[in-house]
């Protein structure tokens, strides 16, 4: 049975499908009851077909004289459908399937606990997103530095105290030294003066002053201690978080980064965990020093004048009303803010990366364009969440300070009628104005908060996927193989519910060649991505030495293949590290040689720099032929037990594919491959060529078996290929 959210009429609703190999029902909710939309007898089926929708798909059964829409469906549950159909096409040829059961989730652009629409580009539901539990999980990467945590608190806590003890100064100042108190009524300062010995005033001025002075100079060297351990430690624990991101996007399919921009993970290694690295330097100190200053002063005035502190709070239920009003539109203008900036850098990321294909079509007005609307979205954001903040803090700081005007009235009356000195109300003064910076840092603390939360589910979002491809306790070693493939009924497809690959089924011995021949879009890239473990199989099995891929440990299985592509990717560094890549503690000796077996040595060596010659971004400082050939060198220096070609001597001109063709044949000697070729008269020389047509296994045979077969696929792919190559242009 499948559970979705789309009816007949194609409009939002409650849809259960369930289907015995009898009979298959539609059930639609209306109110607390269900109405049969359809109940259809499997026996009259005689085949199932799916049609394309515009963001839909319809399953449709063909009667022996008519046709049946079954359901409506959207693309999130399009993978249970394939699947369904699949076990109706196994009933109606009479195959006993056991019966399981097929329960999904709503949409999964929508969230499935409130259905509402998620972000573009993300999988979190911005109100359903925990965000204690967010702000939580950063704990754990502090955990190996609390040593330091503990020290900074330690030294927060210090500062906070000393900067309490300067109104006690300024109150014994005020009251001792500038005005003329009676030593038996109320006096400021009296935690302090203890410390005042001198008999004159202006000796009380100068021991005050000094006082304030050092209490200064131990402050200010407090916390230069306290800013540079607090700076090491979010650097440090953001390092771990940085390092664990990136290590956790190596582990996850292409699968993943087939349907996401690279541009926009790097904003997430880089842009998030700098907002959050922000918070831990800055906010998390300011967190702890405001919260313990709220509470001490909150204190302290208390017991300096209680009736006073209590006027302090009036404000309070319209400060709480109004950071409560604008918390949501806030946390909401946030995230559109670094959806922006995600989206901007993947534009950065993609046209800088095709520099060369922008230059080549005179599109640089286009792109600056693209980027200016990119860029004009993030400022709007950017403006709207910022504009916010600008009109909430204002607002918010003359709500808590309104209840200055209240302190100077009463509290005036009360030195009037001598219940207070001048001292204590300049010192109760002083701690009110201490309190309304942490108050109005409170107002910041929403924005603070919606930025490091915005950056920080993103980061956990990421964390959070779980890898396709996992290694098992029980994966099986494999020092050492033979080179033996079966592929055992695979289907496969980049969307599960379109198969790419139907139902193949091919086995390959040790040291042999197979080629891989069909028309475009074909299936033989996929084929190959298979084998390289990119992705795993929808269904089947694909098997090296009788063990099921799946099973063996990645590391050694991906020792044992290598790669030479038709665009190879050369990395910004040496022509010595490109070719000594898969193979980083090779000795020099055998670099050379393995350059000199895939013909590159003669054109390193004759570079200025040799060995040493950077080959820029891509390698784009060097031709596509010497890109191959270093490539080659590669692959040959890994020495890996499996070769994979594809169209390897694609777009080269035809000396340097004779030179690439020499490379690779002592390459492929003694080793299983699996060739694509552009030219298929340089798969001659395999033993076996596998014509794909339409994701499946058309003809199998040597170039000589297929050839003979008049109406062969592959004969008519050679007799297309060689009456392309007989066209002539002839140009005035």
């Amino acid at each position: 049975w499948i559970f979705h959210h789309f009816t007949a009429e194609g409009s939002y609703g409650t849809r259960w499908v369930l289907a015995v190999p009898a009979r298959l029902v539609v059930l639609d909710k209306v109110g607390d009851a269900f109405d049969v939309g359809l109940d259809l007898d499997l026996s009259t089926v005689r085949k199932w077909r799916v049609d394309n929708g515009v963001g839909a798909k319809v399953l449709v059964a063909e009667l022996t004289k008519d046709q049946v829409e079954v359901t409506r469906y959207t693309l999130a549950v399009a993978d249970q459908f394939a699947k369904a159909r699949s076990r109706l096409e196994a009933w109606g040829e009479g195959e006993q399937l056991e019966e399981r059961d097929e329960k999904v989730a709503d949409d999964d652009r929508s969230c499935a606990k409130c259905s509402r629409p998620l972000p573009e580009g993300s999988r979190i539901c911005p109100k359903c997103f925990d965000r204690r539990h967010a702000l939580s999980r950063l704990y754990h990467y502090i955990v190996p530095h609390l040593g330091k945590l503990y020290l900074v608190l330690g030294l927060v806590l210090l500062t906070t105290i000393l900067g309490l003890i300067m109104p006690q100064f300024q109150g014994l100042l005020f009251d001792r030294v500038l005005t003329d108190q009676p030593e038996s009524g109320p006096e400021g300062g009296k935690w302090v003066a203890w410390m005042i010995t001198a008999p004159t005033k202006a000796g009380m001025l100068t021991q005050i002053v000094l006082l304030i002075l050092l209490s200064q100079i131990i402050s200010t060297t407090i916390s230069m201690f306290r800013g540079r351990v607090a700076s090491w430690l979010a650097y440090y624990v953001v390092h771990d978080i940085r390092v664990e991101l990136y290590d956790h996007l190596q582990s996850l399919t292409l699968r993943y980064f087939d349907k996401r921009q690279s541009g926009a993970l790097m904003s997430r290694v880089t842009n998030d965990t700098r907002a959050m690295q922000g918070f831990l330097i800055d906010g998390f100190q300011a967190l702890i020093i405001n919260s313990i200053t709220l509470v001490a002063i909150g204190a302290l005035l208390l017991s300096e004048n209680w009736q006073l502190a209590l006027l302090t709070l009036a404000p309070a239920p319209l400060v709480t009303f109004l950071a409560t009003a604008f918390w949501r539109r806030i946390r909401m203008y946030y995230g559109r803010l670094w959806q922006r900036w995600e989206r901007m850098s993947a534009t950065i990321s993609d046209s800088l990366g095709g520099v060369r294909v922008v230059k080549a079509f005179a599109a640089e007005h286009r792109e600056a364009r693209r980027f200016e609307h990119d860029s004009l979205g993030l400022a709007e954001a950017g403006t709207r969440a910022n504009q916010l903040r600008a009109t909430l803090s204002p607002w918010l700081m003359f709500a808590t300070s309104s209840s200055s005007l209240l302190v100077w009235f009463f509290g005036g009356r009360q030195v009037l009628a001598g219940q207070m000195s001048p001292g204590q109300l300049v010192q109760f003064f002083a701690y009110l104005g201490m309190i309304y910076g942490p108050i109005q840092w409170l107002s910041d603390l929403f924005n603070w908060f919606q930025e490091t939360l915005a950056a920080s589910e993103r980061v956990w979002e990421v964390l959070d996927e779980q890898p396709e491809m996992t290694v098992a306790d029980d994966a099986v070693r494999m020092p050492d193989v033979e080179g033996r493939f079966e592929f055992d009924h695979v289907t496969f497809g980049y969307e599960r519910h379109e198969p790419v690959l139907k139902d193949i089924s091919l086995q390959v011995e040790p040291g042999e060649m197979i080629g891989l021949v069909g028309h475009s879009g074909a299936g033989k890239s996929t084929m190959i991505n298979l084998i390289c473990r990119f992705y795993d199989v929808d269904e089947g099995a694909l098997r090296i030495d009788g063990v099921d891929v799946r099973q063996v440990h990645p590391d050694d299985y991906r020792r044992h293949i290598g790669v030479v592509l038709q665009d190879n990717y050369l990395f910004n560094g040496r022509i010595y590290d490109n070719i000594c890549y898969g193979a980083p503690t090779a000795e020099p000796r055998a670099v050379f040689e393995a350059a000199l077996a895939a013909n590159a040595h003669e054109f390193i060596v004759g570079l200025p720099d040799g060995y040493d010659t950077v080959v820029g971004e891509r390698g784009h400082r060097l031709s596509g032929g010497e890109r191959q050939r270093v490539s080659i060198a590669r692959a040959i220096l890994h020495n890996p037990r499996v070769l994979i070609l594809d169209e390897a001597t694609a777009s080269v001109d035809t000396r340097t594919e004779r030179a690439i063709q020499q490379a690779l044949e002592r390459l492929v000697r003694g080793r299983t491959t699996f060739a694509i070729a552009h030219r298929l008269s340089t798969l001659r020389n395999a033993n076996r060529l596998v014509v794909i047509d339409k994701g499946r296994i058309a003809e199998v045979g040597t170039h000589d078996e297929l050839m003979a077969k008049e109406d062969g696929v592959f004969r008519r792919l050679v007799e297309m290929q060689t009456d392309m190559n007989r066209i002539t242009y002839i140009g005035g």
